[in-house]
């Protein structure tokens, strides 16, 4: 275990940000995820874009699930990396998203939006693991490339 720090224990791996860490429910499906913040500013633009034509609307005129559905829309778009998301099956990874009726769908954003709005624990889940700055730790993922 090295010595901590303050750059040990905050400092982030820019690139892990912008490109992606492995996500992983094991067993269920993996996918590459961006930051949701840091030097991942793609995800705040998008968002702030998204939101343009709400800004003078008061909080309460807005309806319900709008403001999720724009989220995901998002999230879909610039968190999980394109072509990355893989689904458990027949014990092998294979490429795409599972549907509600088994289907397996290529991993497009749009298909990652729709899956997503049926599941919305799921990218709740997803969206918290893009916040979560100690999945960027550069000293962490060191420590993981290390051990794999």
């Amino acid at each position: 275990m090295s010595k901590s720090s303050l750059f040990s224990q905050f400092k982030t791996d820019e690139s892990a940000e912008k490109n992606g860490i492995l996500f992983e429910v094991p067993g269920i499906f993996r996918c590459r995820l961006a930051r949701a913040g840091g030097k991942n500013n793609q995800y705040e633009k998008k968002m702030l874009e998204a939101l343009r034509p709400y800004r003078n609307v008061p909080a309460e005129q807005i309806k319900t699930g709008v403001l999720e559905s724009l989220s995901i829309k998002v999230m879909s778009e610039t968190l999980i990396k394109p072509g990355t998301w893989q689904t458990f099956r027949e014990d092998q990874w294979v490429d795409g998203i599972e549907n509600e009726a088994g289907e397996l769908l290529p991993a497009t954003a749009e298909n990652l939006r729709k899956v997503l709005l049926q599941l919305p624990d799921l990218s709740d889940m997803i969206l918290r693991q893009a916040r979560d700055a100690d999945n960027f730790r550069a000293e962490q993922l060191e420590e993981e490339a290390k051990n794999s």
